[in-house]
């Protein structure tokens, strides 16, 4: 039987193990160092389950300046891609790369920054206060 050579992991370099998402999608992790990699719309499919607040249909692309990493499968630079507050590695033809705990991030909905999500909970917590 066929079977196509293991992604290499983008930050150790060895081959990912093939693994499934509780959904049924296919996705690669390293053992190594934790990173995940998963066909875009196997993502945004899980996403979308996940937290219907952050579904989208595409990832929103802003490349600010951050060095693109090199896809794992054709090797061209990767566009910088988020989930709110949380940057991602996409090749739009061959997946997303999410370093360790990302991918569990995203899914959850902790997209944003605890410093940032104490700032907000505090100017919440003073709107409460005021309310009449």
């Amino acid at each position: 039987m066929y079977r196509e050579a293991a992604t290499l992991c983008l930050t150790c370099n060895i081959p990912m193990e093939r693994a499934e998402t509780s959904t049924g999608h296919d996705l690669e992790v390293c053992d190594r160092c934790g990173g995940a990699w998963m066909d875009v719309a196997a993502f945004l499919a899980d996403l979308r389950r996940a937290q219907p607040r952050l579904a989208s249909d595409e990832l929103m692309e802003h490349n600010d300046g951050t060095p693109h990493r090199p896809c794992p499968v054709c090797k061209q630079p990767m566009s910088i891609v988020w989930v709110e507050f949380l940057q991602l590695d996409q090749c739009l033809e061959h997946g997303v790369w999410f370093d360790r705990g990302e991918l569990e991030r995203a899914l959850q909905g902790d997209v944003v920054p605890a410093e940032i999500r104490a700032v907000l909970q505090a100017a919440e917590n003073r709107r409460r206060r005021r309310r009449p």
